[in-house]
């Protein structure tokens, strides 16, 4: 006889592991990776002592030959006592998705992991012995038919002679007496043996061990004994297997297959008393039909002495169309769900188990007709039954169709996790999916309501599990976070939602229209919630709570429609928030227009639209012609600037102009200042704010193109004295110190334009440059830079703060909120709201005879103790920085990351950056030098750019030792103009140094065609500027720019992540951005590699 896989493994397990692991099966938390006829393997999700997932396996590669099963669990009770719940939950799946049958006498080793193996898959509910070969169909079916006949011969065959041959009988007899309210069924075993004349003998009590019933000769009397277990009243362990005895009770958890095993014998009896040898004994077949339930039925009766009474009748029925079974017809029913009639075996709902022993000793209830309601009282308290009400009773009984329902409620000390509670709705009533109650009865109305169990589970079955999970309380949970999509999913399923008391509701339709008004427009937008509408600004206001709801006109909850909203996040902050809408002002209306421009269904009015395609008319812009009095010839782009200028006036707009380095942003502002006195437009001054270092260049161009343009220092100490001159001034040139310092005396005077050269340098909107600079009084804005975003986006909105106040929102990066770098329609829309203030020209557009630039990594090796005094920093930041961050995140150790970043790449420039007295020379010095050796010596002139003032200190002591004769520049420096004059025009000066930070703007430095970048910067566009020093309109010969990078060190890595980061500003403003802000995990996990 052939016994499943799991009956088989029966002895290795442990009972309570048997337990466990059928509830692991059951709940479906069993993952099977593959099963075929050499193995099979998968996982028990979350059972490890960690919530991690637990491996399983079994073996059958030796099934064949050597009857030998092996079996595997990583788990620690596996190792030290072989059956463990994971593998009982294991064997249990995998029977109930394929057919694994095994013959009996396998044994059991502990399998390694590595060596099990899948081989021929097995296909649903195929036998692991199904031929896989392809043949044709008609032979496959021969062959199945032949093969099934074969098998079941032999086993007959077997069978019949173990029958014929045999000596000796097993019986399995139940004695009904003690069997009286038990929970369990007991079994005495029997024998009888074969007399001389081959007739049985008498049954006699017979001990056996559960070890040694393998040489029992009959196989179904070896598979029964392999389904049973000592009863209870022997010692349980792992000795109790070699105690014989004479009582045994069904195996846990494999009830119904040992009845069957045990009828299947044809020696399963039942008698009234065995205290000797049993009396009468009545044989018991196996009903293997589906399990019976209690039902009580509710019903007039006429009692023998005439008289009409309420009958509570029980008894057991599988399905309302076949016989019932009375309760005077049950022998025993036991709590594993075993039913024993006069006749045969079969199962029950375990549950009702204690149930039907109680109705067994009672029978049937009568009571008065006039106590039927009070009877009903007591019914309805039948946990786990049916009650079948007679319909001449005045009692109304109904099972509607159930409403499902979610409740939802938050926890005390757990933010995280949400409490789920499962209700079935029938009406006015109520239940508790889990509870045992089946029906409401309302005593005041004569009603009782039933519960439908079959429909309830299948609105179950309608849940993803994978949103739940049981607490340790026994209790549902979901995630916070997966609320929206808890929500979704259910009530697109039909099921209702609470959360703490509240209906939930999802959105289902939105409305987004924008209206104008005198001078501003309003973004109206709503989301509808089944009739409850939630306006744009209510929605982002319980977004910025952290809230996943939005409280509802009748009381109900709102679920925020993330994706929508997501599209709309810092709309309130670009905008001003007015009751229902948000208002914008006319100068962001194309702003406004590209943050709708992926909204589907937006209505605009007729004055909203026709303003944007006043603003877009930006691209018909023509060239201007210099003013009379310029003094020079304006390039065609830069006619166009003036042009653009112009379109600025004409709408009261500030704008930015961006052009590239080295294009004549100066030439172009001086023209249309030159401009505005002749035509007398002016009524003040325009006020310029430079650099300190560049105010001579600004009054020197001055001087040269537009001579007749009054021009005023505001400069010095002895300023003060200049405010008179103010009316008389057409310009007004000061410093950011000097506007920061007199930003009292200089917020009384109006003036005609304000400009900012260099306009980077209130980049950030909290100095008090910045402040100082947005409080100025003028009529027109205009901010020149040729890197607008150094840093990060919230630079370009600290420049249009100050040019167009508000136009980008109220909070820094406000309207970038939602701008990921990754989704470059969404740039682009916002791009194109900026192209019209943007005015952003490069050399390569308009300068198409500007020499070429060839730009080139020029690497450095480091010699070996250079390379072990590096390495040895490194693995001593990497381990300092790992603790740290572990202990107080990354967030609050910055100030360490960049103290460890700056060592390093001091190390790789030269270890006496670090420290002055190391004996070990940088590598870079002297390939630098080997560099300079061939620029000088061919007549050609180079530009030497490092941040670190110390290592130029460094270069300068190599060139002094060579006699070369060169400039130095850092900031420090006087008389800048004096050094940079002296290199441009001395054909005997080929070097100059200069500090990046000091000379990277500013400063014309045409006669070099050679520049060389010691040490790469965080920001790229700083090295760009400082390239862009000798490649600019005057340079007629090609440029050749080296950065000199160490092999193997983080100045390699700071290049990668300089190409890998720059994605986001290149698309809104086409420059490059710095890293150290934006520094990640992994980011710092690569640079310490």
């Amino acid at each position: 006889m052939d016994v499943a896989l799991s009956s088989k493994c029966l002895p290795i397990f442990d009972r309570t592991e048997m337990r466990y692991g059928a509830v692991l099966a059951k709940d479906g938390d069993v993952e099977v990776h593959f099963i075929g006829d050499q193995g099979a393997r998968g996982v028990v999700v979350g059972a490890g002592s960690g919530g991690d997932d637990v491996t399983v396996a079994v073996s059958f590669a030796e099934l064949e030959e050597a009857s030998l099963l092996g079996v595997y669990c990583e788990c620690s009770f596996f190792r030290n006592e072989a059956g463990c719940r994971h593998l009982w939950a294991f064997l249990k799946t995998i029977e109930s998705k394929v057919d694994l049958s095994f013959p009996l006498g396998l044994e059991f080793f502990e399998a390694e992991l590595w060596e099990i193996e899948q081989g021929k898959p097995f296909s649903q509910s195929k036998n692991r012995n199904s031929n896989p070969t392809k043949m044709a169909p008609w032979r496959q079916q021969l062959l199945s038919i032949s093969h099934s006949l074969a098998r079941s011969h032999d086993h007959e065959q077997v069978d019949r002679c173990a029958e014929i041959f045999a000596q000796s009988q097993t019986w399995f007899v139940i004695n009904l007496a003690k069997q009286v309210d038990s929970p369990t069924l007991r079994l005495r075993v029997f024998r009888s043996t074969r007399k001389k004349n081959g007739e049985w003998g008498k049954l006699k009590p017979q001990s056996i061990s559960l070890e040694d019933y393998s040489s029992l000769p009959d196989p179904a009397e070896r598979a029964a004994f392999e389904l049973l277990e000592a009863d209870s009243g022997y010692s349980s362990g792992y000795y109790s297997r070699f105690t014989a005895r004479s009582e045994f009770a069904l195996r846990e958890g494999v009830a119904a297959s040992a009845m069957e095993a045990l009828a299947a014998t044809g020696r399963l009896v039942w008698t009234l008393d065995a205290s000797g040898s049993p009396v009468d004994p009545q044989v018991v077949r196996w009903d293997s039909g589906a399990d019976y339930r209690l039902t009580v039925a509710i019903e007039p009766h006429t009692g023998d002495d005439g008289k009409n009474r309420i009958r509570a009748r029980p008894f057991l029925q599988r399905a309302e169309d076949e016989q019932a079974v009375a309760i005077s017809d049950v022998l025993a029913a036991t709590d594993d769900g075993i039913l024993l009639l006069a006749d045969r075996a079969c199962t029950v709902d375990a549950k009702q188990a204690s149930a039907i022993r109680r109705w067994q000793s009672v029978g049937t209830i009568e009571v008065p007709q006039r106590s039927l309601l009070t009877l009903l009282d007591e019914a309805v308290k039948w946990t786990g039954l049916k009650l079948q009400l007679d319909p001449e009773l005045d009692v109304t009984d109904s099972t509607p169709v159930p409403r499902p329902s979610v409740r939802l409620s938050s926890q005390a000390g757990s933010a995280n996790w949400l409490e789920a509670r499962l209700e079935m709705i029938y009406g006015d009533v109520s239940f508790d999916y889990q509870s045992n109650e089946g029906s409401n009865w309302d005593r005041s109305t004569k009603s009782l309501v039933q519960r439908d169990h079959q429909a309830e589970d299948a609105w179950l079955e309608s849940l993803d599990p994978s949103h739940f999970r049981f607490s340790g309380l026994g209790t549902l949970e979901i995630a916070r976070r997966h609320l929206p999509e808890l929500v979704r999913h259910l009530t697109q399923a039909g099921w209702q939602v609470t959360a703490d008391g509240n209906v939930v509701r999802r959105a289902g339709s939105f409305n987004v229209s924008v209206e104008s008004g005198q001078d501003w427009f309003d973004l109206n937008a709503s989301a509808d919630f089944d009739g409850q509408s939630a306006s744009l600004p209510e929605l982002l206001a319980a977004l910025k709570k952290g809230q996943d709801f939005v409280v509802l006109d009748d009381g109900s909850h709102g679920m925020l429609p993330e994706e929508w909203l997501s599209k709309f996040v810092g709309y309130d902050k670009t905008g001003e928030v007015d009751e229902d809408s948000i208002r914008f002002g006319k100068n962001q209306a194309l702003l406004l227009d590209a943050l709708l421009s992926d909204q589907e269904d937006v209505c605009f009015d007729r004055a909203f639209q026709a303003w944007c395609d006043k603003l877009n008319s930006f691209s018909g812009i023509g060239p201007a012609a210099a003013p009379e009095g310029f003094q020079g010839e304006l390039r065609e782009y830069q006619q166009l600037g003036l042009g653009w200028f112009h379109f600025l006036q004409d709408f009261c707009l500030g704008g930015c102009l961006a052009d590239d380095m080295g294009l004549g942003k100066t030439i172009q502002v001086l023209a249309m200042l030159e401009e505005r006195r002749a035509s007398g437009n002016a009524a003040s001054p325009s006020l310029i704010v430079v650099p300190r270092s560049l105010i001579v260049n600004w009054l020197e161009e001055a001087k040269k193109f537009a001579p007749q343009l009054r021009v005023l220092d505001y400069t010095g100490t002895d300023r003060a004295s200049l405010a008179d001159q103010f009316k008389d001034a057409d310009a007004i040139v000061t410093t950011y110190g000097t506007l920061r310092n007199d930003i009292v005396d200089l917020r009384e005077h109006p003036f005609d334009y304000m400009i900012l050269d260099e306009a980077q340098a209130i980049k950030n909107p909290q100095s008090q440059a910045s402040k100082a600079c947005r409080l100025v009084r003028s009529e027109h804005r205009l901010a020149m830079t040729g890197t607008p975003v150094e840093n990060h986006l919230g630079d370009l909105w600290s420049i249009f703060e100050f040019l167009n106040p508000g136009m980008l929102g109220h909070t820094v990066g406000s309207v970038f909120a939602n701008v990921d770098s990754d989704d470059s329609e969404r740039l682009a829309h916002v791009a194109s709201s900026l192209r019209p203030f943007i005015l952003r020209r490069t050399k390569e557009q308009v300068l198409t005879e500007l020499p070429e630039k060839t730009e080139q990594t020029l690497y450095c090796d480091m010699e070996p103790k250079q390379r072990k005094l590096y390495k040895e920093l490194r693995d001593h930041y990497r381990d300092r920085l790992a603790s740290k961050i572990k202990q107080d995140g990354l967030a609050k150790s910055k100030i360490q990351v960049l103290e460890a970043l700056l060592r390093l790449r001091q190390t790789a420039c030269d270890p006496r950056l670090v420290n002055p007295e190391s004996p070990i020379k940088g590598a870079k010095i002297a390939r630098l030098m080997e560099q300079l050796e061939e620029v000088v010596s061919e007549g050609h002139k180079a530009l030497v750019f490092s941040q670190f003032t110390s290592l130029l200190s460094l270069v300068r002591q190599e060139i002094d030792q060579r006699g070369w004769t060169y400039e130095y520049l850092d900031g420090k420096t006087q008389k800048r103009g004096d050094r940079v004059k002296h290199f441009q025009e001395d054909a005997d000066c080929p070097l100059f140094l200069i500090s990046l930070k000091a000379g990277g703007h500013g400063l014309n430095l045409t006669a070099a065609d050679y520049v060389f970048i010691l040490d790469p910067w965080w920001n790229p566009a700083v090295e760009a500027q400082a390239i862009d020093r000798a490649h600019r309109m005057g340079q007629t010969k090609p440029v050749v720019a080296y950065r000199m990078i160490c092999r193997e060190t983080v100045e390699e890595k700071i290049v990668d992540l300089q190409t890998s980061k720059k994605k986001l500003a290149d698309a809104i403003i086409s420059q490059q951005k710095s890293l150290v802000s934006d520094l990640t995990s992994d980011d710092l996990r690569m640079l310490f590699e």
